[in-house]
């Protein structure tokens, strides 16, 4: 169950990033005369205010903060990153793009679609199409989704009205009574759903995600992980050991404690700013390409942190031994990397320790592209001196 949620929320993200516009629907709000099918339009005028006092913006919205309300009349696309954020009372001719803690819909009309992720999403506007992402998905009574709706999350309440179809990818679904449906409530999840007998749908697809329990297709699973992790450590540890010679030149000290917690300092910095730079970029019409490369990037450098963190480690238990070989060290990369699978099977401990190797990877990784090795410093310091 946890696999396809998880598969839901990377395609949720894909639709995020590339979807930047959609169909408009008739909300009785007089739309601009230079509209074309399928394409939002987006003026660059200033804001102005309507006849009832209404702030107006002729524009794309751009919002990061930590808490952020948006009551406004928007003739463009709205991006919002925040902890807590409410939409109330407000109108958008284009697509909401939002990514928080806590995400609130209210009394609110959205043209396009809406893309949101967050722990608690709570939604009870017009829209669309919705895509959402969270721990739990609210669609209270009232709210309407013109097209379809596509969801993924723990806990999933509707009691709204779908156009179209309803998906979802889901623990607990509860259908309420004044839901109306006049598609396919398509769902996947390991109990069927709660559905009010008062609920208004036309057909319902239930498909049943069940736990496996049998200890051999258990054993099958833990051998195809563990056969998994060895070999993404195999090859990152034969690509740094015979190629990127920039790795054992790096700098070092005898205090691996030290030393660790540099590197997780500036993996620490790579994990926050690194996305927000990608988006900034992607936010810019020039940048879009550098922005992607950027985001390619740092996904990379986040699958292949802990390899990275166990070739580290084998490096600091050979490093007192005298001709240690290379494929020694490509063992004991691997043999450490098998260890910190195991580890996450340990309640919290085993999360926590996952999660500092993950930084400390970043930050040899982050050290391996901008700092400058042993060589090319005594280099520039014959060259300073002569």
């Amino acid at each position: 169950m946890k696999k396809r949620i998880g598969i839901l929320c990377l395609i949720f993200m894909m639709f995020a990033t590339f979807s930047l516009a959609t169909e408009t629907i008739d909300l009785g709000i007089p739309q601009t005369e230079n509209q074309e099918d399928g394409i939002m339009p987006i003026s660059q005028m200033p804001v102005d205010t309507d006849d009832n006092g209404y702030e107006m913006i002729y524009d794309d919205v751009y919002k990061m903060e930590n808490q952020v309300t948006i009551n406004q009349v928007i003739d463009g696309n709205v991006y919002v990153m925040a902890r807590d954020v409410k939409v109330e009372n407000a109108v958008i001719y284009g697509n909401l793009f939002v990514m928080a803690e806590n995400i609130q819909i209210v009394d609110s009309e959205i043209a396009g679609s809406i893309f949101a992720m967050g722990e608690n999403v709570d939604f009870s506007g017009m829209t669309n199409d919705l895509y959402a992402c969270g721990s739990k998905v609210n669609m209270a009574a009232g709210s309407y989704i013109w097209r379809n709706a596509k969801v993924a999350g723990e806990t999933i309440n509707i009691d709204g009205n779908v156009g179209r179809n309803f998906d979802v990818g889901v623990n607990q679904l509860v259908v309420g009574e004044h839901a109306q449906i006049e598609g396919i409530l398509h769902y996947f999840s390991n109990k069927e759903a709660n559905i009010s007998e008062k609920a208004q749908i036309q057909d319902v697809q239930f498909i049943q995600d069940e736990e496996e329990e049998n200890e051999t297709s258990n054993g099958v699973n833990y051998a195809f992980e563990i056969a998994n992790v060895a070999f993404q450590t195999l090859i990152i540890a034969l690509i740094i050991v015979f190629l990127v010679n920039k790795f054992k030149m790096l700098k070092r000290t005898d205090n691996i404690g030290i030393d660790f917690l540099k590197s997780t300092g500036k993996g620490a910095l790579m994990l926050i700013f690194v996305p927000i730079l990608s988006i900034v970029l992607m936010l810019s019409v020039i940048g879009i390409g550098f922005g992607l490369i950027v985001l390619v990037l740092y996904i990379i450098g986040l699958c292949v942190a802990i390899p990275v963190s166990s070739v580290e480690i084998a490096h600091r238990i050979l490093a007192k031994k005298e001709n240690v070989k290379k494929g020694v060290w490509i063992g004991i990369s691997i043999l450490v990397s098998l260890v910190i699978w195991a580890i996450r099977f340990i309640p919290v401990i085993g999360g926590i320790v996952r999660f500092i190797l993950v930084l400390i990877g970043l930050g040899i990784i982050s050290s391996l592209i901008f700092q400058r090795n042993k060589k090319e410093e005594v280099n520039e310091n014959e060259k300073a001196s002569d």
